[in-house]
C-alpha cells in the first residue's frame, strides 16, 4: 500500500479552555475506568466530550496516546495506520512489526489485527490512547477490527473512545464482562451551578437571582449552550422572561450554530432539521406527517426513519424525552436557531402548511394542547377556536380541564369574547370550578352574540342545538342555585329536548339538574326513578356518565335526609368509580 502522510497535528491532545468548568464527578468516573480496557463517552455535539478528557488527562501523571480520526481513517490500513503513529507518540519504538506488514502492501485484516494486538500486548506499561471523534468512522471492517482487539485485549491496552453515536462494538459483552467504563447522554449535562458558572465567565459579569434561572432555562444543561448564552448576554444580549430564551445577541448563537452544525450535515437533512423544528417534539410518525410521507412510500427525499436515525446519531444537539427512544426534542438554542432559519427557506405559505399537517396528526391522537397551537399558527385564533370546540366533550372531563384552560388562555381574548362557543368553553370551566356568580354575565354575553342578526355566521348551523342546549342546561344549574325548583326543572327538560346524544357533558348535567330539581319540589320518588332510569340508559363513558348521576343520586338521598338509601348508593358510586377509572361528579 502507499504510504500514509500522518499529520502530526491530529496526535496532540486539544488544549483545554482557560474557563473551563471542572467536573469531578466526571473525572472521578473515568478514573474508576482507567484500568479498564475500554471507556465509552459517548453524547450528542457540544457536551464537552472532548474537554472533558483532555483535561481529566491534564491531571494524569502518565502520558496518553491521542487521535482525532477523521472519515479518512475509516479505511482499515489508514486507522490502523494512524493508531499506530498516534502509541508512538509515547512509545517511539512500539509496534515494529504492525508498522512492517503494512508497509509490505495490503495484508488481510486478521492477519494485521493480530499482529496489532501482539503488538499492544508487548508494551512495558500501561497506555492510554484516546480515539476522538469515533463517529467519522463508518467501515465496517475497521469496527470489526477494533472490536476483535477488544474481543480479547491486550493487557496493556486502556482505550478511551470519544463520539456522538454509539459504536458498533460488543458493548453489552464488554460490560458484562466488567471491561467497559461508560460515560453517556444525561450524565454530561451540566447541573445548574455548572450551567451559572460557565455563563457568568462568558458573560464577564455575575447574574441575578431570576437571570440565573432563565439563563439555565435557556442553556438546558448543554454545555455548549450555556456558552453561547454567555457569549450573548457578552455582546448586548438579554433573557426574556416570557420565553426563557435570549433577545438580542443572537447573533453569536446563530453563527457557531449555522456554522459547525446546520452547515455540515447534507440538504436533505437540513431541510428535515427545518421542517422538523416546527414541533416541539418529534418522532418517526410525526417526521412522516410533517413532509407528507405515506406508508410504503417514497414521497420525500429522504425517508422519516432514516431522517430519525441520522438526528439520534448525535450530529445536532437533541435529548430523548421517553423511555422507549421514540420521541426527542431540539435543545432550545437549536430550535430556535432552526425557527429563525425557516422562513429563510420557506414560504409563509409552506411554514402554515407544515404547522396545519402537525395539528391534523396531533389531533388525530388527541394530543389536543399542541393541535390547538399549530392550528392557530397554520390559521389563526379562528382556526384554533374550531379545533378545541370540536373536542369540547372530552377536554371538559375533570382530568383534561386544566388543558382546556390552557387553550383558552392562548387565544386573543377578543376572539373568545366574540365566539360563542369559546365563550361557551368559558363558561363551563366557571361552572366546574364552583364560580357561578361570574357564570351568569358569561351566559348573558352568549345569549347577546346569538341574538344578533348575525348569529348564523358565529354558530354554524349544525352546531346551533349542541350550544343552546348546552347554555340553557347552565342556566337550569343558575336556577338551582337560586331555589327556582320549577325553572330549573323545565330548563333541564328543554336541554335534553334540544342537546344531541353526543352532546353528554351537557347532558348529564341537564339530568343532574332535572333530578335534583324534582326533588327540591317535593318530588323525591321522582326524582329517584328519573336517575335510576338515567343510569340504566347511559352510553357513555362510566367516569363520565354514570358516575356523576350516581354522585347527584348521593347528593338528593343526602338532601332528603335517608342515610341508608345514601350508603347504598354511595357504595355503588365507589363500584362505577373504580370501573370508570375516574372520579364520580363532574
Amino acid at each position: 500500500m502507499q504510504p500514509v502522510l500522518i499529520v502530526r497535528s491530529r496526535l496532540h491532545r486539544p488544549p483545554v479552555v482557560t474557563d473551563y468548568v471542572v467536573r469531578s464527578e466526571l473525572s472521578e468516573r473515568l478514573d474508576a475506568g482507567s484500568h479498564l480496557p475500554l471507556t465509552l463517552v459517548l453524547a450528542p455535539t457540544g457536551y464537552g466530550k472532548t474537554l472533558l478528557v483532555s483535561h481529566w488527562l491534564s491531571r494524569r501523571v502518565p502520558a496518553a496516546a491521542w487521535l482525532s480520526l477523521t472519515r479518512e481513517e475509516s479505511d482499515p490500513l489508514r486507522f490502523v495506520a494512524y493508531l499506530v503513529a498516534a502509541v508512538r507518540t509515547v512509545v517511539p519504538d512500539a509496534c515494529q512489526e504492525t508498522l512492517r506488514l503494512l508497509e509490505q502492501g495490503q495484508p488481510s485484516l486478521a492477519v494485521l489485527g493480530a499482529l496489532l494486538s501482539n503488538d499492544l500486548e508487548a508494551l512495558n506499561e500501561p497506555l492510554l490512547v484516546v480515539l476522538d471523534d469515533y463517529q467519522a468512522i463508518d467501515s465496517a471492517d475497521t469496527h470489526a477490527l477494533l472490536d476483535g482487539l477488544l474481543a480479547h485485549p491486550p493487557s496493556a491496552l486502556r482505550l478511551i473512545i470519544v463520539t456522538r453515536r454509539a459504536p458498533p462494538l460488543s458493548l453489552a459483552t464488554l460490560g458484562v464482562r466488567g471491561l467497559l467504563c461508560e460515560l453517556r447522554g444525561r450524565l454530561l449535562e451540566f447541573n445548574a451551578q455548572q450551567s451559572v458558572d460557565l455563563i457568568e465567565r462568558c458573560a464577564g459579569r455575575c447574574l441575578s437571582d431570576a437571570e440565573k434561572l432563565l439563563a439555565q432555562q435557556c442553556a438546558e444543561g448543554w454545555p455548549v449552550g450555556a456558552r453561547l448564552v454567555g457569549m450573548a448576554l457578552r455582546h448586548g444580549g438579554r433573557l426574556d422572561d416570557r420565553a426563557s430564551a435570549l433577545d438580542g445577541g443572537l447573533q453569536w448563537v446563530d453563527a457557531y450554530l449555522r456554522e459547525d452544525v446546520l452547515t455540515q450535515q447534507p440538504d436533505e437533512i437540513r431541510r428535515g432539521l427545518l421542517v422538523s423544528a416546527v414541533v416541539s417534539r418529534c418522532c418517526v410518525e410525526l417526521y412522516a406527517a410533517l413532509v407528507g410521507e405515506d406508508v410504503g412510500t417514497e414521497t420525500s427525499d429522504l425517508r422519516a426513519e432514516a431522517f430519525v436515525r441520522v438526528i439520534l446519531g448525535g450530529d445536532v444537539p437533541y435529548q430523548v424525552i421517553d423511555d422507549e427512544g421514540n420521541w426527542f426534542r431540539y435543545h432550545r438554542l437549536f430550535r430556535g436557531f432552526l425557527l429563525r432559519q425557516l422562513p429563510r427557506f420557506c414560504s409563509p405559505e409552506e411554514i402554515a402548511q407544515l404547522h396545519w399537517r402537525a395539528a391534523t396528526w396531533c389531533e388525530a391522537r388527541g394530543e389536543l394542547a399542541e393541535a390547538v397551537r399549530h392550528a392557530r399558527a397554520a390559521g389563526g385564533d379562528t382556526a384554533a377556536g374550531c379545533l378545541l370546540t370540536r373536542h369540547a366533550d372530552e377536554l371538559l372531563g375533570r382530568h383534561r380541564r386544566h388543558e382546556l384552560a390552557g387553550c383558552l388562555r392562548a387565544l386573543s381574548l377578543d376572539t373568545v369574547e366574540q365566539t360563542p362557543a369559546l365563550l361557551l368553553l368559558k363558561a363551563w370551566l366557571m361552572h366546574h370550578q364552583g364560580r357561578h356568580i361570574e357564570t351568569a354575565p358569561v351566559l348573558d354575553r352568549i345569549d347577546a352574540l346569538l341574538g344578533t342578526n348575525d348569529a348564523a355566521s358565529v354558530v354554524p348551523a349544525n352546531d346551533a342545538p349542541g350550544l343552546a342546549g348546552s347554555l340553557i342546561a347552565l342556566r337550569s344549574v343558575q336556577a338551582y342555585l337560586s331555589g327556582q325548583a320549577e325553572a330549573a326543572t323545565a330548563g333541564a327538560e328543554r336541554a335534553l329536548a334540544l342537546l344531541p346524544a353526543d352532546c353528554q357533558h351537557a347532558r348529564v348535567l341537564a339530568q343532574s339538574v332535572l333530578a335534583a330539581g324534582r326533588q327540591m319540589s317535593g318530588d323525591l320518588s321522582g326524582a329517584r326513578e328519573f336517575l335510576r332510569s338515567a343510569l340504566v340508559n347511559a352510553s357513555g363513558p362510566v367516569n363520565a356518565c354514570q358516575a356523576p348521576l350516581a354522585a347527584t343520586l348521593c347528593f338528593i338521598e343526602w338532601m332528603a335526609a335517608d342515610l341508608s338509601a345514601l350508603q347504598w348508593t354511595a357504595n355503588q358510586a365507589f363500584d362505577l368509580n373504580d370501573m370508570g377509572s375516574g372520579c364520580a361528579g363532574n
